[in-house]
């Protein structure tokens, strides 16, 4: 059976990665309680970016003997650091079965939530 590999797109920025870093936790809390409950087999990935890749690219660079590191240089500054910009999250979820409905459930949860803080 193949896997289904589903990519959401977290809208909302935050102000500090401390409230990034929540919001992520308390997705990944939605995401395993819906798939016991479902008992769909599933995994994601959720990652707290504050780097603007349109600006900026992962290379290695090798300092002695040792492995290449990786490091995130600026494409319009040589050698200098990225731009900043404010945290915000990705998320990209692993499943065999029932993606559409967790996916779903996903999204409505991060609207609901965000609508709530809004008003």
């Amino acid at each position: 059976m193949a896997l289904t590999f589903i990519r959401i797109e977290h809208g909302i920025k935050f102000n500090n990665m401390k409230e990034a870093t929540r919001e992520a936790d308390t997705l990944r809390m939605n995401i395993k309680r819906y798939a016991q409950k479902h008992k769909i087999p599933c995994t994601a990935m959720i990652g707290i970016s504050h780097i603007d890749i349109r600006n900026a690219e992962v290379v290695l660079v090798k300092e002695g003997k040792h492995r290449p590191s990786r490091k995130v240089l600026s494409k319009i500054k040589r050698a200098g650091a990225p731009e900043g910009i404010e945290p915000h999250l990705h998320v990209i979820i692993i499943c065999k079965t029932g993606y559409v409905a967790l996916s779903q459930y996903l999204i409505t949860k991060i609207q609901s939530r965000f609508q709530l803080d809004k008003q």
